[in-house]
């Protein structure tokens, strides 16, 4: 529950994300489902734990959605992902 309630705190601080109006390349369903854990709350050990797979495979997956959706940080990419009604 505290996890959760961080995210509120940091969705809060960021503020709008703004929408690129340029298209982005469609994310895959593991994608999506990674974002939707850290739109839960769930930090990086507990992502990669639920999936099966390493750490750094994990940061790979958040390496091609950051480019998919042309966003910076996990952060970014959750808000930018929950607006474009993606997760």
């Amino acid at each position: 529950m505290h996890k959760v309630l961080d995210l509120s705190k940091q969705l809060s601080s960021v503020g709008e994300v703004s929408v690129r109006a340029a298209s982005i390349s469609p994310l895959s369903e593991q994608e999506r489902h990674i974002l939707r854990l850290f739109s839960e709350g769930k930090d990086s050990d507990d992502v990669a734990r639920i999936l099966g797979i390493s750490p750094q495979t994990l940061r790979n997956h958040l390496h091609h959605i950051n480019q998919k959706l042309r966003t910076h940080n996990r952060l970014e990419a959750v808000m930018n992902a929950i607006q474009r009604k993606l997760i």
